[in-house]
């Protein structure tokens, strides 16, 4: 949470996800995932409005609340890293095969 967030808001964050706990918070989380697919789909057909940002920071807030209550940041972190590295060298080698 920290790389998103300064000591204020990760605090409120904090209490916020103390107070009503991981199964609320997990609840949460999967209707403001379906209310973000909704925007995206807007996005998507050239009608995106300004409810996409609301949306976005409605699902990072949730996801930051899980990870600190699940206590997961090191593993989430350790896979961001995995992910993006594979993903640069799947797209390293698409472009090595276009350039043939």
């Amino acid at each position: 949470m920290e790389k998103y967030y300064n000591e204020e808001i990760i605090e409120r964050l904090k209490k916020i996800a103390d107070h009503y706990g991981l199964v609320s918070q997990i609840a949460k989380l999967n209707e403001e995932l379906g209310e973000l697919s909704s925007e995206c789909g807007y996005a998507m057909i050239g009608k995106m409005n300004e409810n996409i940002y609301s949306e976005i920071a409605d699902v990072l807030i949730l996801i930051s609340q899980i990870e600190y209550l699940l206590g997961c940041g090191k593993k989430v972190n350790e896979q961001i890293e995995f992910k993006t590295r594979r993903q640069i060298q799947r797209i390293d080698r698409e472009e090595q095969e276009k350039n043939m």
